[in-house]
């Protein structure tokens, strides 16, 4: 079990200097002209984020399992799920990055209508299709490259890919879109080339789709999985608009954001990796009703009971605050508007803790569900948990902010234009209720 532990805590760890260096990432390019002129950039960044981490989760999953089975053992078939996995991630990320450019300039242009010109559209759109297209490959590759070496070095891919996946993908796929939409923008007086861009990669969308349906297992993905995804997009939007009131509110908040969430959904994707892979080895989908009660009436944090391998993923919970004095210590070192006080400190971890506490009860409880049901968890829990740790995550943020600011503690202060404690709260708090209006 210390093996266990030490192997989800390394990759743990690693994956939370990649959030937190996404935070830092993120509170230096929201000053940049491309994201101060146009609202719906910073808005999408929570939608690309999570639409990278959930097609990758949901492959990495599949891959982990795959691995701990034995079936990536040969070469031959290791590549064919490279190929097909690649083709999938493509396929889908460009659909949906379409997707939700379009339905975030939808929203945006009923909130400021002046906001939307063509120019501005063409740049946004492009600019999170190409992003999504070269965040995949190269996250593609990485993560089956990973999995190979983890089952070289008989070590779990279960503790190690999500984390690796989750961490170098936020902060890679964050770097290519701020970078696109940068140039994009500075060629917003040559429209033809963001146009030609994103009509390419629209124009191979439906070949990708095709050679990935060829595919028994991918084949599943396409039924199945998009519900998930597209929901998932709509509770990233969510995310996107409360980091918007953040960042142009509370400052510094920003950057603890993807923190809190990055970190949090981290443990829950591990949580699900090994739970699928526990439930597959013992019984089929639909079926094993007495383990499901097992797991579900076992207390996750003790130390007895059958399904007690499943619990390492609970107990790096207790291991969550100490990971998060390293990285909130280094952001507000880093950054300006938030002091490390004690009152600060006691509050953050005291939030954090809770939030991740319950994501995974809820990630427990909808994989067993999603069992039960028939559906594969792999397939269908990781875009949605995802989502939903993204939006709590920064919804977690703002309520730590709000609190400690209400306090008049001197950690932190508000950017430009100051509410009181409680119109931030009130703006923080009912952005989630507002943008599920729109």
């Amino acid at each position: 079990m210390f093996l266990t532990l030490m192997q989800v805590l390394g990759p743990f760890l690693i994956a939370g200097l990649g959030s937190m260096g996404t935070g830092l990432l993120l509170d230096v390019v929201k000053d940049w002209h491309n994201f101060e002129n146009i609202d719906s950039l910073i808005t999408l960044v929570p939608t690309l984020l999570g639409l990278k981490g959930n097609l990758e989760m949901t492959v990495t999953a599949r891959l982990c399992t795959a691995s701990n089975l034995g079936i990536l053992d040969d070469h031959s078939v290791l590549l064919r799920f490279l190929r097909d996995d690649l083709l999938l991630t493509q396929f889908q990320a460009t659909i949906v990055s379409l997707l939700a450019s379009v339905l975030t300039l939808l929203i945006q242009g009923i909130k400021d209508p002046e906001q939307i010109t063509v120019a501005n559209c063409i740049v946004v759109i492009s600019s999170a299709v190409v992003t999504a297209a070269i965040a995949c490959l190269f996250l593609g590759c990485l993560m089956t490259l990973v999995v190979y070496l983890s089952r070289k070095a008989r070590i779990n891919p279960d503790n190690v890919c999500a984390p690796l996946a989750a961490s170098l993908g936020d902060i890679s796929t964050l770097g290519i879109f701020a970078y696109t939409s940068f140039y994009l923008y500075l060629l917003k007086d040559h429209l033809y080339i963001p146009i030609l861009l994103a009509i390419v990669f629209m124009c191979l969308c439906p070949m990708w789709g095709r050679l990935a349906w060829q595919s028994p297992e991918v084949r599943i993905h396409l039924q199945q999985g998009w519900l998930p995804i597209l929901l998932a997009m709509c509770i990233s939007l969510g995310a996107g608009y409360i980091l918007d009131i953040a960042s142009k509110n509370l400052e510094a908040a920003a950057a603890f954001v993807p923190v809190v969430s990055g970190i949090c959904g981290n443990l829950l994707v591990i949580l699900v990796c090994r739970m699928t892979t526990v439930l597959r080895r013992q019984v089929r989908l639909g079926e094993g009703r007495q383990l499901i009660a097992d797991i579900r009436n076992d207390h996750p944090f003790s130390c007895r009971g059958k399904p007690s391998a499943l619990k390492s993923s609970f107990r790096v919970l207790a291991a969550l605050p100490f990971s998060h004095i390293i990285f909130s210590f280094t952001i507000a070192y880093l950054t300006k508007g938030v002091d490390a006080t004690w009152v600060f400190m006691a509050v953050f971890l005291l939030f954090v803790f809770i939030h991740g506490l319950i994501m995974l009860l809820m990630t427990r409880e909808t994989v067993l569900r999603l069992w039960q049901w028939g559906v594969d968890p792999d397939v269908a829990s990781i875009p949605i948990l995802t989502a939903v740790a993204d939006l709590t995550g920064g919804a977690f943020t703002c309520i730590i902010f709000v609190v400690l600011y209400s306090l008049h503690d001197s950690s932190v202060t508000m950017a430009a234009d100051p509410m009181t404690g409680s119109d931030a709260l009130l703006a923080t708090v009912g952005l989630n209720s507002t943008t599920m209006v729109y």
